[in-house]
């Protein structure tokens, strides 16, 4: 699960071969390390005073939770909807072969 998923990159990174087992998959989407919107403020955080960058962050942040909140709210609202894209966020990752391993019994 979640710490599989966190864990099992550092691990591959430091051994030369990983090898992860579980009972059944989990729903995962991929999503970048560093918003686009934070990714511009540290592009421009020379340019501008340190409260504002501040302020910035923590809108950054606010709108990173309601993103998130929203997206389980959705899941919940349309099990069916949301288990589509998240499958088809993984055919375009890894390709129709591994849609199988990465499709959960149950409701995302």
């Amino acid at each position: 699960g979640a710490t599989a998923v966190t864990l099992v990159p550092a691990l591959a990174a430091r051994g030369a071969h990983v090898t992860m087992l579980q009972r059944s998959p989990t729903y995962i989407a991929a999503k970048p390390r560093v918003s686009r919107p934070a990714a511009a403020l540290e592009t421009l955080a020379w340019l501008l005073p340190a409260t504002l960058i501040r302020l910035c962050y923590a809108l950054i942040r606010l709108s990173s939770i309601a993103s998130a909140q929203l997206e389980f709210a959705y899941c919940r609202a349309y099990p069916a909807r949301a288990k589509s894209l998240l499958l088809a966020g993984v055919r375009a990752a890894l390709g129709a072969r591994y849609v199988d391993a990465f499709t959960p019994r149950h409701s995302p």
